[in-house]
């Protein structure tokens, strides 16, 4: 197994995951992107150049925890398929789960510190997300 990287960058020190929020989502607001995925087709992501983080989709029927690489979707990492297992699962995550800091959460936990709090699922994305 390969060594984890343990280079410091700006968005993994210990300050950031420190400061990161423990406040799961919530039903509601969870609910709300569900929909927005559904209804759209358009999916929550960052869309630039090279490494995009992770985002969420809906296609062929599933919701999708999806790596995106140049705008987009590359590897499926998580998968649900009805949109109450989807909103049960994120209702639960908060920042700092979704941030591989915290190894209890092992679908998102990485030692790779160039993934971690890269770009990752957060309250504030989902937010805007839910609301444009």
């Amino acid at each position: 197994m390969p060594e984890p990287d343990r280079k410091q960058h700006v968005w993994s020190t210990p300050d950031r995951i420190s400061a990161l929020t423990r406040t799961p989502f919530g039903e509601a607001l969870m609910q709300r992107v569900a929909e927005r995925l559904q209804t759209t087709g358009k999916g929550l992501r960052f869309c630039h150049p090279e490494y995009c983080g992770h985002g969420l989709f809906f296609a062929n029927g599933k919701f999708e925890l999806v790596e995106v690489q140049d705008g987009d979707p590359r590897k499926t990492l998580l998968s649900w398929n009805t949109a109450e297992a989807f909103v049960a699962f994120w209702s639960k995550q908060s920042d700092y789960s979704c941030s591989g800091a915290d190894a209890a959460s092992t679908d998102f936990f990485t030692e790779n510190s160039f993934d971690l709090n890269n770009q990752r699922i957060t309250r504030e994305r989902l937010e805007k997300y839910a609301q444009d």
